[in-house]
């Protein structure tokens, strides 16, 4: 509105200038016609310098608001929550069924699960997932010959209100690779396949075990379980 006022100012001194034919018919009429363009150019500067202050106005709020919904967002993300528990579930299908497994071990400790970056080495800022229970199963390929299936609950307790563990679900993306030590599998056992789901807060990633066998050390040595590797099928939690 003080924009359109300057403008019709500014043009109306110069319309009365137009009619005059640029004469005047005293110094004082002159100066009338000056003021009269000068205060049009005055209204125009301060209508242009409203509508700035303005629009600057708009776009700080619009930057504000921004600002907190993609704060709010970033709260409410279940990625970005922190670890309240953690556990997996691995299913390792193996060649055969002419072996035994081992006996001679800790009952109460069935196998361990390390959480890996891109090699074996251990993720300083996860707990290890502990086993105490397993069951065993049968399954026939698609040549109709048995073999043996394991299913394997671990859980973390380091995520336990009051454990001091504190890491948010997003940090489960760098893990790509899980270390199993499974300690009634003989040496020898040929893994023929299986994966493992970890879960967190209600979001999974999935791993996937290879045909492998461990061969390193014989049958029961102490300290030296069976090892299974397993490679990350999904590349973040979800």
């Amino acid at each position: 509105m003080v924009l359109l006022i300057g403008l019709w100012k500014e043009w109306k001194a110069h319309k009365d200038g137009l009619e005059r034919s640029d004469w005047y018919s005293d110094i004082n009429d002159f100066r009338k016609g000056k003021r009269k363009s000068k205060c049009g150019q005055i209204w125009v500067m301060v209508g242009v310098t409203i509508e700035i202050i303005i629009a600057a106005g708009f776009a700080i709020h619009d930057v504000v608001d921004k600002f907190e919904i993609n704060r709010q967002a970033a709260a409410n993300d279940p990625r970005n929550q922190p670890i309240s528990y953690l556990y997996a579930t691995a299913l390792l299908q193996v060649k055969g069924m002419q072996f035994d497994d081992l006996t001679n071990w800790n009952p109460n400790h069935v196998g361990l699960i390390t959480l890996c970056q891109n090699d074996v080495r251990h993720i300083p800022n996860f707990d290890w997932l502990d086993a105490d229970t397993y069951k065993k199963g049968e399954f026939h390929n698609m040549f109709d010959s048995a073999n043996r299936s394991y299913a394997i609950r671990f859980q973390s307790w380091g995520f336990l209100p009051g454990m001091g563990i504190k890491s948010q679900i997003k940090d489960l993306d760098g893990v790509n690779l899980l270390r199993m030590e499974i300690n009634f599998l003989p040496r020898g056992a040929e893994i023929s396949g299986g994966g493992v789901e970890l879960v967190a807060n209600n979001l999974h990633k999935v791993f996937a075990i290879l045909p492998q066998m461990d061969t390193n050390f014989p049958d029961g040595t102490p300290g030296f379980p069976y090892i299974v590797l397993a490679t990350n099928w999904d590349r973040e939690m979800k």
